[in-house]
């Protein structure tokens, strides 16, 4: 696992970094940050978010309406010889929610939800 960032000048220029990139599925919505392995997912339904996914070098913060917490984990997106194709990634939970990523990934979408209301509706998740 890569060292979570707490400098907050380096989490703000992570958080301004992310942009929306459009996608052909309705109700998703993906932006992507400056850093090679860095990305947020939603997927809404009648304007509510039922899936969130955050993922930066390696970690994972998700969150799924039908079990509810926020969940943290590893990526083997940075393994190339796991994998048979570059673009697949697998998901390995921790048993206990890592609370150092749960506040760097909380302080990026705070700072995402000031221009961005899906943002702000994910911020709900970390309280």
């Amino acid at each position: 696992m890569v060292k979570i960032i707490t400098d907050q000048e380096k989490i703000r220029e992570l958080a301004e970094s992310l942009y929306w990139i459009r996608t052909k599925e309705p109700g998703r919505f993906w932006f992507q940050g400056k850093d090679v392995y860095f990305d947020v997912f939603f997927k809404v339904e009648n304007e509510e978010i039922v899936w969130f996914q955050f993922t930066w070098q390696g970690n994972v913060v998700s969150w799924d309406k039908s079990e509810p917490s926020l969940k943290t984990g590893v990526t083997n997106e940075m393994s190339y010889c796991d994998r048979p194709y570059p673009a697949s990634k697998t998901v390995k939970f921790d048993l206990y929610a890592n609370q150092e990523l749960l506040e760097f990934v909380k302080a990026i979408v705070k700072i995402c939800s000031i221009k961005e209301p899906i943002f702000a509706q994910a911020l709900n998740f970390f309280n």
